[in-house]
């Protein structure tokens, strides 16, 4: 090759330098010799480079026909499948097991001498063969890739948990419709979740809370064997919420609704009551975690809260309780000088003294029963009408007065005062007026008068018709004039005036707002006047 190479470059010399001129020899003689060295470096060159060439040409291989390339590849994807770190199988169109990897028979625990199964529902536990068929005619009707967990028998025994994911793929050609199962263990996840709902249920068994679901699309309620158990039914794995107005207490049932509903204004907690197949109430509190964002699901506890409220039901009674017993010892401080006064007030005539005892006697037992209405109250506010009814109750069977007027309660210190007014009232009646006798009559009203000068003030007459025949004059200074401040102040309230009329009596009093301000009815009954 290198000498062939030489001999053409030096006659291509030769021939194109002697032809063209003879007579230029010597010249033609020294660019020949040019030609020759280059001729050689040319040779060199050739001749290093053409075996690497050489070797290049024979490492890389031919072109292999269609044929061969297209059962190289299908030889690859054989090794792929068989030695995957997943388990993979293909089934047919009814779940049959066409071809398994060695990772699928490895986990089932099943070498090449056994008899492979029929059917993937063979390699999985019985329990869970059900969600198998179910997964499988789902896929088969929707087509998309479905997912479940189910737990592979091992033929020697053992259980592992699974995650199978099942894709169609569709006929192609003479290829019939198949099913590819990939099928991944999920052993070591499942204990560690089973550890930690251990822990779970130990801390939620010692908080004594259940826990619950609620599927808000479907009306569907889930919860644990304590949630049931606080709601006082058996343990069961769903309900409907509808189910549940058997124990819900009906006067709860709405909000029990809308909280399931997920419409509760978003509110996370509610309180209820449940209704005991005993007949026992009990409290249950449910509270929900933070809700994801367009979730049909709301998750959350539940806990019995039943001792907790019957504490603050107790607490609020034993401090009201210790409330009643301050105020009653209050009042009874109170008592004693308003005794003291009325037997400062009181004159003994010298030679009526079991009169004046009677009298004393009569007044103090008229405190007495304004005390007793006061307490049996509660508020320590007596209803006006009580207080008038109670003094005139003795003459209850004659009918000979009538009571009228707006609801109005009066606290405990006006009250005291204003029964004296009306003891008085009463007193004077029997002894010289309309109450001494069957054919008198005793008209006892009160309203709010309107006038610009008492605007807003209750305004309360006594009128006393068919008075006793023989008695002339009442309007006499003493004792009881002084308690209704016909020329002074009364014990109670503002403006009082007595007026004598023919055959009769009118006293009248005006109650301001202060008089009445303890009233829990005095803006209702001055808005109903």
């Amino acid at each position: 090759m290198i000498f062939n190479v030489f001999l053409i470059v030096w006659m291509a010399s030769y021939h194109f330098h002697g032809s063209a001129n003879p007579q230029l020899g010597g010249v033609a003689s020294l660019s020949s010799v040019q030609l020759l060295i280059c001729g050689a470096g040319i040779a060199v060159l050739l001749r290093q480079h053409l075996p690497q060439a050489r070797a290049r040409q024979a490492l890389a291989p031919a072109a292999a026909p269609p044929a061969v390339a297209e059962a190289g590849g299908a030889s690859r994807q054989r090794y792929a499948f068989d030695h995957a770190s997943d388990g993979l199988a293909i089934l047919g169109a009814g779940g049959e097991l066409l071809e398994t990897n060695l990772r699928l028979r490895d986990m089932a625990g099943r070498d090449e001498t056994a008899r492979p199964p029929g059917h993937l529902e063979e390699l999985i536990l019985a329990e869970d063969r059900l969600a198998c068929r179910r997964n499988l005619e789902r896929l088969v009707a929707e087509g998309g890739p479905v997912e479940f967990q189910a737990r592979l028998d091992r033929r020697d025994g053992g259980r592992i948990w699974t995650r199978i994911i099942l894709s169609l793929c569709p006929a192609d050609g003479d290829l019939p419709r198949t099913i590819l199962a990939e099928v991944r263990d999920v052993t070591e996840r499942q204990q560690r979740l089973g550890v930690e709902k251990a822990f779970l249920d130990l801390a939620l068994a010692a908080g004594r809370l259940g826990t619950w679901q609620i599927d808000t699309r479907r009306k569907l309620v889930l919860g644990s064997d304590k949630f049931w158990s606080i709601l006082g039914l058996p343990p069961a794995s769903t309900r409907s919420l509808d189910a549940l107005s058997a124990v819900v207490h009906p006067a709860d049932w709405s909000r029990f609704v809308a909280y399931g509903a997920g419409d509760a204004s978003g509110d996370r907690q509610l309180e209820f009551r449940v209704r005991r197949a005993d007949g026992h109430i009990r409290w249950v509190a449910l509270r929900a975690c933070e809700p994801s964002p367009g979730g049909a699901m709301r998750t959350g506890i539940a806990s019995d809260v039943t001792y907790r409220r019957e504490r603050i039901r107790l607490r609020a009674a034993a401090r009201r309780r210790k409330g009643a017993v301050l105020e009653l010892r209050h009042r009874l401080c109170n008592l004693f000088p308003a005794v003291i006064a009325l037997v400062k007030l009181m004159e003994a005539p010298e030679d009526d003294v079991p009169g004046y005892k009677q009298s004393l006697i009569a007044r103090i037992r008229a405190l007495e029963a304004t005390h007793q209405l006061l307490s049996r109250h509660g508020t320590w506010a007596a209803p006006l009408r009580d207080i008038v009814v109670q003094e005139l109750k003795p003459y209850q069977r004659l009918n000979n007065f009538t009571i009228s007027g707006p609801p109005i309660s009066m606290s405990d210190g006006a009250a005291e005062g204003f029964v004296m007014i009306v003891h008085e009232l009463a007193t004077n009646a029997v002894k010289y007026g309309a109450l001494g006798h069957a054919n008198g009559h005793v008209d006892v009203k009160w309203w709010f008068d309107e006038s610009p000068e008492f605007a807003g003030d209750l305004h309360f007459e006594w009128v006393e018709t068919g008075r006793r025949p023989g008695i002339v004059n009442r309007n006499r200074r003493g004792f009881g004039s002084n308690i209704l401040g016909i020329r002074g102040t009364p014990l109670v309230g503002r403006s009082a005036s007595m007026e004598l009329l023919n055959g009769g009596l009118r006293y009248s009093l005006h109650l301001s707002r202060n008089d009445v301000a303890s009233s829990p009815t005095f803006a209702s009954a001055r808005s109903s006047a």
